[in-house]
């Protein structure tokens, strides 16, 4: 039954950070080698967004800096989701990060996540 793609399937959700790639790519193959089971695509949550290159001169060296921990954020989750990529050959479903709580944060992730995996067919 468990092996059956029809019947069953394993979603694996991640963070788009090194170490929890790593994990989520060991355990993904350690469940299909083990178990057998199918994959779903892999949920990569809580992505940042995109920080925009722009020219830092006229910022104060507190921007300056702030901006430079965004940019240097951002390359480290592009690292992870590169490993990712490598790693696992299933299609991902990025989710933004959310700064919200309660039955707003389950909204804001289910309807990204709906549009996300409507976006696969």
């Amino acid at each position: 039954m468990l092996s059956d793609a029809h019947r069953c399937k394993v979603m694996m959700v991640t963070t788009p950070a090194m170490t929890p790639v790593s994990e989520t790519a060991e355990a993904a193959d350690d469940i299909v080698e083990s178990v057998h089971v199918n994959l779903t695509p892999i949920v990569v949550n809580k992505c940042e967004a995109l920080v925009p290159a722009i020219d830092v001169t006229h910022l104060s060296a507190d921007m300056r800096e702030a901006y430079q921990y965004a940019r240097d954020k951002q390359s480290a989750q592009e690292d992870a989701l590169a490993v990712l990529t490598d790693s696992l050959e299933l299609p991902q479903l990025h989710l933004s990060r959310h700064r919200l709580n309660g039955a707003e944060l389950i909204e804001a992730i289910s309807g990204e996540l709906s549009t996300a995996i409507a976006g696969l067919s």
